[in-house]
């Protein structure tokens, strides 16, 4: 058996600041919302949920990022007090889409304290890309069929690989914009086609960056022929 006894006396100056009282915990719960409906992280391509906790009186903070699919998580032992909570939604590429935030959540001794599910609202993980292209003969613009081209293949190559995205145009327009695409890098490039598909001429890859519920706009493609 332990006996403890309290010291008497004025007590040693030197003697360290106790540790803070110990508390409890936060249950952080999160959902993903998409157009106004629930759907799960991988449709919204949130892979990462970030909870950060921040004590309002001493500015002492616990962080953690964890899989968003887990839906939920307990934090470690937090001091007596009050606390700003953050939940955020993270993509691919480590950046942040959407938050919430809480103020004013009480930890108290020994309790786990749940809170009201986070409600995050992303937008559609799928962009486009938006193509231009111009053709030129003899350095001056001109028209597709002056060049016996009649179509545009847009190739969008994933710079983290995969298989090509290809969309097929009306030359003569001259710009088009591609079926949706996963957020990411691509290199993307431009065909200039007969009417038998055989390739007139190929650009040079340029680097795009889809981004959610965008539309990237890179240069445009130039076609340049010179007469025979």
């Amino acid at each position: 058996m332990s006996i403890l006894t309290a010291a008497c006396g004025g007590g040693d100056a030197d003697a360290p600041d106790p540790p803070p009282a110990v508390g409890g915990s936060f249950e952080v719960e999160w959902s993903i919302r998409m157009s106004g409906a629930v759907t799960t992280c991988g449709v919204a391509s949130v892979p990462t949920i970030q909870v950060s906790v921040v004590n309002e009186s001493t500015g002492a903070a616990w962080q953690r990022a964890v899989d968003c699919s887990e839906e939920s998580v307990v934090t470690d032992a937090l001091a007596l007090g009050r606390y700003a909570i953050r939940i955020e939604a993270i993509d691919e590429l480590g950046h942040t889409l959407t938050s919430a935030d809480r103020t004013g959540a009480l930890v108290a001794h020994g309790d786990v304290v749940p809170l009201l599910p986070a409600e995050l609202r992303v937008a559609s993980p799928l962009g486009a890309i938006g193509a231009r292209w111009q053709i030129t003969l003899d350095g001056v613009a001109a028209y597709c069929r002056d060049v016996g081209g009649l179509s545009v293949a847009v190739v969008a190559a994933p710079v983290d690989g995969g298989p090509p995205f290809q969309d097929i145009f009306d030359c003569d327009p001259g710009q088009g914009t591609s079926d949706e695409l996963p957020s990411g890098a691509y290199r993307v490039s431009a065909e200039l086609w007969d009417d038998g598909k055989r390739v007139l001429q190929r650009t040079r890859a340029v680097d795009v960056a889809v981004r959610r519920s965008d539309v990237a706009v890179p240069p445009p493609f130039v076609f340049p022929f010179a007469s025979q």
